[in-house]
């Protein structure tokens, strides 16, 4: 899940679309998983807002109430995060049935591929902040790097190369 989340937190951080849901989230929400209106309610449902477990079901929305208060809402963390879980575990609970899960979903192969890899790190870290910045070599490796900042480059048109990860005119590595 926390894979799932950082992904979405990944795709509506510049999003314009985001702000045309009327889901929009709040700083207040923990969770970045957003669901578009029609899944949500399901496609046909004449009310955008519903709220209704119940008549959401019956229009083939996916919504749920996660935490037990008789409404399925979009703006509520624990339902979007029970709606979600959910959802996938419908597909079983094996990490392919959850790829698949996630490819129904998403309609995309390299969205299950990058999910699986955030997923993969966390696991690997044993946690969800993993920020900074790191240049991974392996243990007892001889490596040397040198910087192109500023060599030719061609691909692509005539141009300088700009460095990796350049802040400030420096290389930050």
């Amino acid at each position: 899940m926390a894979a799932i989340d950082q992904y979405e937190r990944n795709i509506h951080k510049n999003s314009k679309k985001k702000a045309d849901t009327s889901f929009s989230h709040t700083s207040s929400h923990k969770t970045g998983i957003v669901f578009a209106p029609e899944i949500w309610n399901g496609l046909l449902n004449p009310n955008s807002e519903d709220t209704n477990p119940s008549s959401i079901a019956f229009f083939g929305g996916i919504g749920k109430d996660g935490n037990r208060v008789g409404k399925a809402d979009a703006a509520n963390d624990l339902d979007v995060v029970y709606t979600m879980a959910s959802y996938l575990s419908g597909f079983g609970y094996t990490e392919d049935d959850i790829r698949i899960g996630l490819w129904h979903y998403y309609s995309r192969e390299r969205n299950v591929e990058i999910i699986s890899e955030l997923a993969a790190l966390f696991q690997h870290h044993q946690r969800l902040n993993l920020t900074g910045s790191a240049f991974p070599v392996p243990l007892h490796y001889n490596y040397s790097y040198r910087s192109t900042w500023g060599a030719p480059r061609g691909w692509g048109g005539r141009r300088i190369h700009a460095g990796n990860s350049t802040r400030g005119g420096r290389c930050h590595i």
